[in-house]
């Protein structure tokens, strides 16, 4: 169940499309979301929690916290609570599914992975 504006737009363009005689279904987009509540931002989107040990976790909760969770060499999910500018690109990244390869072959820490998105 979606219920979040970005959803609700891609759906909108679908339910267009049909209307004016095409054929299109809506078959999912990657859930995101984005908060703001007391002042604070939060933005998450994809997988949170690897399946297995093919996964690889990076975490840093020193300032604002980031989550980057990857697999097979993509980001897959993030988590984002502070500041949260990078959102479109860590959206980019994971909705299309680009090489995050030369980034983890380097052991990186949470400031090398936000300098790798951010060029991105």
């Amino acid at each position: 169940c979606y219920g979040t504006w970005s959803p609700s737009q891609f759906q909108g363009t679908m339910a267009g499309i049909n209307a004016l005689g095409g054929k299109s279904e809506f078959s999912g987009i990657t859930r995101s979301n984005m908060l703001k509540v007391l002042g604070y931002d939060m933005f998450s989107i994809g997988k949170i929690q690897g399946e297995d040990a093919s996964y690889k976790a990076f975490e840093s909760s020193q300032g604002d916290y980031y989550y980057f969770l990857f697999h097979d060499n993509h980001l897959v999910g993030a988590i984002m609570l502070g500041k949260t500018t990078l959102s479109g690109k860590i959206r980019d990244l994971v909705e299309k599914q680009v090489d995050c390869s030369i980034i983890l072959n380097q052991q990186p820490s949470i400031k090398m992975i936000l300098e790798f998105i951010k060029n991105k």
